[in-house]
């Protein structure tokens, strides 16, 4: 997701702890995509055994050949990091969104 399209779904009025509930949903679909591809399994038996549709086990599939596992993992322990501080008052939801997707979209 870009910092635009985030700031757009902001401006139609999407929640920011439901759209934080997508990221770590996308998160853990591309680990679990990810280790199985690194076992050498392709699309179609990703989806059987994730039991999800083929479709969506081929965009995962697509999606998670951009990352390392470690990189992976890194992003999901940040979304742990955020999910700890909004819960304690350090942080509001709206912020560390935007400053995740920030982290995740800069050039390396």
């Amino acid at each position: 997701m870009s910092a635009l399209l985030l700031q757009e779904k902001f401006l139609e009025g999407a929640d920011p702890f439901y759209l934080f509930s997508m990221f770590i949903r996308q998160f853990r679909l591309l680990i679990q995509v990810k280790e199985l591809a690194d076992d050498g399994k392709r699309p179609p038996a990703i989806s059987q055994e994730l039991k999800m549709h083929s479709f969506v086990a081929g965009k995962l599939y697509q999606q998670c050949q951009g990352f390392s596992i470690g990189q992976l993992e890194q992003i999901f322990r940040h979304l742990l990091t955020i999910d700890v501080e909004v819960k304690t008052g350090r942080n509001d939801m709206t912020t560390a969104l935007n400053l995740l997707v920030a982290s995740l979209t800069v050039a390396p």
